[in-house]
């Protein structure tokens, strides 16, 4: 055996080989057994060493199936404790959708018996040809008592409707100058307000521009604060 530089080694040069030698295969003995003693220490460490080792191997072996279930394979039914309670009556009568059964394809059915029943049809009541007073009386009746209530405003002009539109037109002098006339291109039509609680009332201008319709400016007025609010945009638009 001869060295690198063509001399023949002696027996010290073998002697500092092996030692050399020794000393790396002991280094990387200590540090392998210090890397293990740490991942065996730690748990984290562990487990997601033993994951990926796993996830490995069945990459390799071909072992990862793809996970597949079954619409409708089980037929046996559930346990008490997971079996959902019926759902409340709705106040408004609404009729709930039938429930929903599958086949053990997958396919969706619906039984006779979860249809909702057909409405029947309403038969015209045959009219005779001199019908009596209670009937008369009873066809009056029935669109008052179906009349639902409205919550529209009622304008109306009197004593308190006045004291409301004049301190309007005491708020602002463009109102007062539009009313009085003094755009010719803007008529004024009307005035009446709506008493919307309290001392609140809603008061209402019409003016009709030419060759325009009718146009309506409202405003919300407070007596005993005499605060004015514009409500629509027609108000909010005079300054």
């Amino acid at each position: 055996m001869t060295s690198v530089d063509g001399r023949i080694p002696t027996a010290g040069d073998i002697a500092q080989f092996y030692e050399t030698r020794k000393r790396v295969y002991g280094g990387l003995l200590i540090f392998v057994a210090v890397v293990c003693v740490t991942i065996l220490a730690v748990p984290a460490l562990r487990n997601r060493l033993t994951g990926r080792v796993h996830t490995l191997r069945a990459a390799i072996a071909g072992e990862s199936r793809p996970l597949v279930i079954q619409v409708g394979e089980n037929h046996e039914p559930l346990p008490p404790e997971f079996t959902r309670p019926a759902p409340p009556a709705s106040p408004l009568g609404l009729v709930a959708p039938p429930p929903i059964r599958k086949t053990a394809d997958g396919a969706i059915i619906l039984a006779p018996s979860d249809l909702p029943a057909r409405a029947q049809p309403v038969r015209a009541k045959p009219k005779s040809a001199a019908p009596s007073k209670m009937e008369v009386a009873a066809d009056q009746a029935e669109p008052e008592a179906q009349a639902p209530a409205s919550n529209e405003p009622q304008y109306k002009k009197g004593k308190i409707e006045q004291e409301a539109y004049d301190l309007l037109l005491a708020s602002n002098p463009s109102i007062g100058r539009m009313v009085n006339g003094s755009d010719s291109a803007l008529r004024f039509v009307s005035w009446d307000a709506a008493g919307r609680g309290d001392d609140t009332y809603w008061v209402r201008l019409k003016f009709q521009p030419q060759g325009k319709p009718e146009a309506e400016y409202i405003w919300q007025v407070r007596l005993e604060s005499k605060q004015i609010t514009p409500l629509n945009y027609n108000a909010r638009s005079i300054s």
